[in-house]
């Protein structure tokens, strides 16, 4: 929960993040049990990436392993991630975003901050 609200903030406020979430990684994440575990994975996983873009050191070769560590969450995460209804966008009116149903609120989180870090 902590990561969760440390994102949120040095997102919002744009400041940076307090705790260096490179130093460690926890079992959970490592090998995730569940869905909340999963989603969780990929929090740490953009706390990492924040970090890295407001640090002083910022080497190629770590940009790689944060990618990596972004596609093996992608092809390893379970199919229950997977929308059960989606809806492209028309681009106009009330249908200019996607229309996107996850069937848990986890899900959801993991997708957003997939797209962000994909952006």
């Amino acid at each position: 929960m902590h990561v969760r609200f440390e994102l949120y903030t040095a997102l919002l406020a744009q400041q940076s993040l307090k705790v260096d979430y490179s130093a460690f990684m926890l079992e959970d994440f490592i090998e995730p049990v569940n869905d909340i575990a999963w989603s969780n994975r990929m929090m740490w996983i953009n706390a990492r990436v924040l970090q890295w873009c407001q640090s002083e050191d910022r080497r190629v070769e770590k940009w790689s392993e944060l990618c990596a560590a972004v596609h093996e969450w992608e092809c390893s995460r379970p199919d229950s991630f997977n929308p059960f209804h989606y809806r492209e966008a028309s681009g106009e009116g009330e249908d200019y975003y996607s229309e996107i149903w996850y069937s848990l609120p986890e899900h959801g989180t993991a997708f957003t901050l997939h797209r962000v870090f994909r952006s």
